[in-house]
């Protein structure tokens, strides 16, 4: 593959900070920038009644933003489907079961993370009434969710380190987006970075002894915010980083004005040698890893419709492994790289789907979806 160079210069220009106030019944949703490539880092400004169906309508439920548990049995993710209609946090075991709901407040919560033990899910939430959004912790069986992170501005995007001990964050507390950290059991918040540029979407190296970031381009410091540093230093405009399993590489997606849209690369963490991947003429985006380091997945609009693909992280063509319609928000490997959960569908009316690795075996996440599959994943 040849490395990026001067095709791959940078088309729009990521201007001043997008975090602004949402309202207590709105959501960040989790539509891609064509700026940034960032999806859902800032909270958005929402009419109140945007998203307030309740579960006596006809319409079906949205689930979407599926997390796999650390041990593979069950999945998180979020959804509308009961009273009020606001988005909760939701969990199903994945040989099939009904939904359990983890969170009931009058509120939105979105976001979820699974803790590295599988005892505990992050999430975001604006549910103290006023317009920011805070990080909350519930136990992965259910109970009262404790706030972990409070300010009265916006705080995002919670990632765990490896031991389970603190949590990544952004927020914007400062006026710009900025990585913080915070321990799991509540606290002081740490603030990482201070450069008064918008620094999005933190994520613990595999060793825990970095955090990735991306700020225009793909950043790695320390995890105690020393030796930030740029991993990639080519025209572009980087986003929505992937860890490698050996910690050695880290994956991305590129926007570029030649020929104007995403595509997907990789570069060493250590030395910065950044390669190209995908030279489709769609947008792809949300670079995922799998587990064992042998293939990187991503949704590509190349064929008319979002679908899944996989490529080798050292090159060659891309495999379509799902023709159904990708949800413009989180896809992931199971723990042990054998299943890819999804979600599918149009926006309000999207279903979790699970499938083998290779693009086989495709079935509903929920019993009561079985019925409906070729409904939810037609594209």
């Amino acid at each position: 593959m040849k490395p990026l160079g001067a095709s791959w210069h940078f088309a729009l220009i990521a201007g001043a900070s997008l975090w602004v106030a949402a309202a207590p019944q709105g959501y960040a949703d989790q539509a891609l920038s064509p700026a940034t490539g960032e999806t859902g880092s800032r909270p958005a400004v929402v009419a109140t009644a945007l998203h307030t169906p309740s579960a006596s309508t006809a319409r079906p439920p949205d689930d979407h933003a599926p997390v796999w548990s650390p041990d593979g049995t069950r999945v998180a993710y979020v959804s509308d489907r009961e009273e009020p209609g606001n988005r909760d946090i939701y969990t199903a075991y994945v040989g099939g079961s009904s939904p359990v709901r983890l969170t009931s407040d009058a509120s939105v919560d979105h976001q979820p993370a699974w803790s590295p033990d599988g005892t505990t899910i992050a999430f975001v939430s604006n549910r103290n009434g006023s317009y920011d959004w805070e990080i909350y912790l519930v136990d992965a069986d259910g109970g009262k969710p404790t706030n972990v992170t409070r300010h009265e501005r916006g705080d995002m995007r919670p990632a765990w380190s490896p031991d389970g001990k603190s949590i990544a964050f952004e927020s914007n507390r400062a006026g710009n987006a900025d990585i913080y950290v915070v321990g799991a059991d509540g606290g002081a918040a740490t603030r990482l970075t201070k450069d008064g540029k918008d620094d999005l979407r933190p994520l613990w190296s595999p060793d825990g002894a970095s955090i990735a970031f991306t700020r225009g381009d793909i950043f790695v410091m320390a995890a105690d915010g020393s030796g930030a540093r740029n991993v990639t230093n080519t025209p572009g405009h980087h986003a929505d980083v992937s860890w490698s399993p050996d910690g050695r590489r880290i994956a991305f997606m590129s926007l570029t004005a030649t020929p104007g849209n995403w595509d997907v690369g990789v570069v060493d963490v250590d030395g910065g040698h950044a390669r190209r991947l995908t030279h489709s003429d769609g947008r792809d985006s949300r670079p995922v890893w799998s587990p064992d380091g042998g293939r990187i997945a991503f949704a590509s609009d190349r064929n008319g419709s979002r679908e899944l693909f996989v490529v080798d992280p050292e090159g060659g063509s891309p495999t379509r492994i799902a023709a159904q319609r990708v949800s413009d928000d989180a896809f992931a490997w199971s723990p042990d790289g054998s299943r890819i959960v999804f979600a599918s569908g149009m926006y309000g009316s999207r279903r979790i789907l699970v499938m083998d690795a290779d693009g086989s075996r495709l079935r509903a996440l929920l019993d009561e979806d079985a019925d409906a599959l070729s409904t939810v994943a037609a594209p």
